[in-house]
């Protein structure tokens, strides 16, 4: 992940497997957490060794060489579009971990520094960069076959837990609502599995987020609605903003075309990606010409056949 925005050494990553090295990536950052999380819980001065467990284990993580350098050249500019941002998060709150935790080896070693604020943050963004990187594996290619296979063993709880803390990371303007419907209940929908990779879901809905919450949109309610049946889960994702035309909507998936200026990355491809894990996706949208009213103006919606 390399601290302060270097790229680290690659040369020992070059003819390995990314999607191996992300799981390395994964196993430290479980390392750190599980450490943070017990001295988070305790004031004893005699846990100086863990502490200085905990910095070596987040020294080690912030010198690993950024993923961005050992994924293909032509997945790049969707990591930069899609990962970047959640990558910033987790180092910039582990370097800030690492300078309490020096700032206390510094001192009278009198009090424990409280990491339980920092480690909810970086534990929180660590699961949604996660899940972005899973999606531009599958972008590249590599190793395809296994994250796929993976993911129908996999329940759709951490999808569900990283959707919903992207929503209210977004939707924090006091004057913004926010609506959350699961039929029939998060419990039983957490517990399902589905046809679709859980980091292709979160990557494209996070862009749907990212998208309606941009003040060009000028939304300022927004609703995630999930309906589980006996086939399929239906994951529904409204907002209130300017909608679209008919023209626009034509577009919406097109790359390179986004209607908040931005680089028409996010939504790219999504029909032809979902389909091929036997899924689709629509919009519903009508352009409203007084974008922030009661009205509901555009619907994402994503039906998954679920694994039985």
């Amino acid at each position: 992940m390399s601290e302060n925005g270097s790229k680290g050494d690659a040369r020992d990553f070059v003819v390995r497997n990314p999607l191996d090295i992300l799981q390395e990536y994964d196993t430290k950052m479980q390392e750190i957490l599980s450490i943070a999380a017990e001295l988070s819980t305790t004031q004893d001065a005699s846990k100086d060794s863990g502490l200085g467990l905990l910095q070596e284990k987040i020294k080690s993580i912030l010198s690993t060489p950024e993923f961005k350098s050992i994924i293909p050249e032509d997945v790049r500019e969707y990591f930069e579009h899609d990962a970047s941002g959640f990558r910033r998060r987790v180092l910039g709150f582990l370097q800030i971990i690492d300078r309490d935790l020096q700032r206390y080896v510094e001192s009278d070693h009198t009090k424990i520094p409280d990491l339980s604020s920092h480690l909810s943050f970086v534990q929180k963004n660590w699961l949604k960069y996660r899940l972005v990187l899973e999606d531009l594996l599958l972008r590249t290619g590599v190793e395809a076959g296994v994250i796929v296979d993976r993911d129908k063993q996999r329940n759709t709880e951490e999808l569900f837990l990283a959707l919903n803390s992207e929503l209210e990371d977004r939707c924090e303007k006091p004057s913004w609502g926010l609506e959350k419907e699961f039929i029939p209940s998060f419990e039983e929908i957490a517990k399902a599995r589905v046809s679709v990779p859980l980091g292709v879901i979160f990557n494209f809905f996070q862009n749907c987020i990212s998208n309606a919450t941009h003040p060009e949109i000028k939304a300022s309610k927004f609703k995630l609605k999930i309906t589980l049946d006996t086939d399929n889960m239906v994951i529904e994702f409204w907002d209130n903003g300017k909608g679209m035309d008919e023209n626009t909507k034509e577009k919406a998936f097109n790359k390179g075309f986004s209607a908040k200026n931005g680089k028409g990355l996010g939504l790219a491809g999504a029909p032809k990606r979902f389909t091929s894990y036997n899924a689709n996706v629509e919009v519903i949208s009508n352009s409203n010409p007084n974008p922030g009213s009661d009205d509901w103006t555009t619907k994402f919606i994503l039906k998954a056949p679920i694994i039985k």
